[in-house]
């Protein structure tokens, strides 16, 4: 029986001739045809359309003025990538709790049959009502039916603003929300509670939503302008305010 001669010069043919010889041979091609192949990454899907196909269970509950609490659970045996947008509108049982508009985008994994309980930031549409708790369950809509709140939200995410600052671009929009109505929101017990939304809040939350094409120069709060500029230290942002027509 005549050996077969692979010349040595030719590297890919040497390969293959040492493996088509053994098991061993076999596998390891097998094994370097598989190192950097990756399976496909799942892509995310809303979390409406996952509830409306029947493949997670959602409820929405009251959790603060800066969240909602959603409990999660995958009904299927397969991972699922959620996302939970923002602008998710969250519509409160009656008037006198507060109706919330989600304000991040949140994207997570939820294992085969899992179960899992997610804060999802948050901000509240209506000044005067109460905060919705644990006891409060919403009602899940995929946007906010308010023209100017749909341009608001992109702006909020494109600003990374914090959670006063939202809120107060939330409040000015829906409530026309003065500078003292917006001071209405306070932390800490009743006698030694303060103001959330400051005045540079409320100047970044101005900007925000001029950048988003909506109108502040007809809004309740513009009328502070002057104030506000006097106390932010950001200089760009206080010389819009004075100059802003």
């Amino acid at each position: 029986m005549t050996n077969s001669v692979v010349p040595l010069w030719n590297p890919m043919r040497l390969l293959s001739a040492l493996l088509s010889r053994s098991f061993l041979g076999t596998s390891l091609l097998g094994a370097l045809l598989f190192v950097g192949i990756a399976a496909p990454a799942r892509a995310a899907e809303h979390i409406l359309d996952l509830y409306f196909h029947n493949r997670v269970e959602m409820h929405a509950y009251g959790a603060d003025t800066n969240a909602v609490s959603l409990v999660l659970r995958n009904k299927t045996a397969n991972p699922i990538q959620v996302l939970m947008p923002a602008g998710l509108y969250f519509v409160a049982p009656n008037k006198m709790i507060q109706t919330m508009v989600s304000t991040s985008n949140v994207q997570l994994d939820l294992a085969a049959r899992q179960e899992m309980t997610v804060s999802l930031p948050a901000a509240s549409t209506n000044i005067g009502a109460k905060k919705a708790g644990s006891d409060s369950r919403f009602s899940i809509r995929g946007a906010t039916g308010q023209r100017d709140l749909e341009k608001l939200i992109p702006a909020m995410q494109r600003a990374a603003a914090t959670y006063p600052v939202n809120q107060a671009a939330v409040w000015i929009l829906t409530e026309d929300a003065s500078y003292e109505q917006l001071g209405t929101l306070k932390s800490g017990p009743d006698v030694l509670a303060t103001r959330i939304i400051g005045q540079a809040d409320v100047a970044r939350a101005l900007r925000i939503l001029s950048d988003a094409g909506i109108d502040v120069r007809n809004r309740a709060v513009w009328r502070d302008r002057a104030q506000l500029a006097a106390s932010v230290e950001n200089t760009e942002l206080a010389s819009w305010l004075r100059t802003f027509q």
